[in-house]
């Protein structure tokens, strides 16, 4: 009996902590819960029978072996559920990155494929990151990747089931842009940001100050370009500079747009 005295906080540790699990609306106790319950045994009569005489509760005690393994799998399980719980947070975080992949406006006629991000390949050299498709889903080099909130790169490299995509703030990236009162090129500098050459026009605009800070260029789309027209590419900052107008720092899910790179 000094085996089943030891035993006794152990589960009613336990019980406790599913009591105050269930009473806080931890949803995945429910099933944790069911099967304490189907058990029939010590830790299902305490949380059922709470006000039943202790011996009562402690039917079937003599058992020991039987309820310590019941216990293990009762942790086993409140951590699963945990775990699971834990994981809510980083899950919504996937699916607001999916939802923003997707929402890409103004290419409703063009067939796109969506892919996550399942590696960063950022140096000092080049700022590459890898998806998880490929050829086998019509990826090939040459097209553009995007966000809801703009271009981010283009396809560098494709296998079957992996595709490189080369940023926009890498060096060897240069994108045709235009604006309400010229065009220009955004290129990708080795320190990982990017640059605005401007055309004469656009130049002239942005000294004159009919184009400033909070303007957006936008994909000109001119003939032969890789590009289709109208994606968001840079918007101009208050200190002069330009930045990408998608977030390149938080890319979890990108959507190919599976066009192909001009002969």
């Amino acid at each position: 009996m000094t085996g089943n005295r030891r035993l006794l906080p152990l589960v009613a540790v336990t019980a406790l902590t599913l009591l105050a699990l269930d009473a806080s609306g931890f949803g995945p106790i429910g099933a944790v819960r069911r099967a304490v319950l189907s058990i029939g045994g010590p830790v299902g009569a305490l949380i059922d029978g709470a006000s039943a005489p202790l011996a009562g509760a402690w039917n079937g005690a003599v058992h020991y072996d039987d309820v310590v393994a019941e216990n293990h799998e009762l942790r086993r399980r409140l951590a699963e559920a945990e775990g699971r719980l834990a994981a809510q947070p980083d899950l919504r975080a996937q699916l607001r990155d999916l939802a923003a992949a997707v929402d890409v406006q103004g290419v409703d006629d063009i067939d796109r494929v969506t892919a996550r991000v399942v590696a960063d390949r950022r140096g000092r050299i080049e700022r590459i990151v890898e998806l998880d498709k490929g050829t086998d889903h019509g990826l090939v080099p040459g097209m553009p990747v995007v966000t809801g909130a703009g271009l981010v790169g283009v396809v560098e490299e494709a296998v079957a089931e992996r595709a490189a995509v080369r940023l926009l703030t890498d060096g060897e990236v240069a994108v045709g842009v235009r604006g309400e009162h010229g065009i220009g090129l955004i290129v990708g500098q080795p320190d990982g940001t990017i640059e605005l050459e401007p055309g004469p026009d656009l130049a002239r605009a942005i000294e004159d100050g009919l184009v400033g800070p909070g303007d957006t260029l936008v994909t000109s789309g001119v003939a032969r370009s890789r590009f289709p027209a109208g994606l968001p590419v840079a918007r101009l900052a208050a200190d002069g500079t330009v930045r990408a107008a998608a977030d390149l720092d938080a890319l979890g899910y990108l959507t190919v747009l599976l066009v192909d790179r001009p002969a």
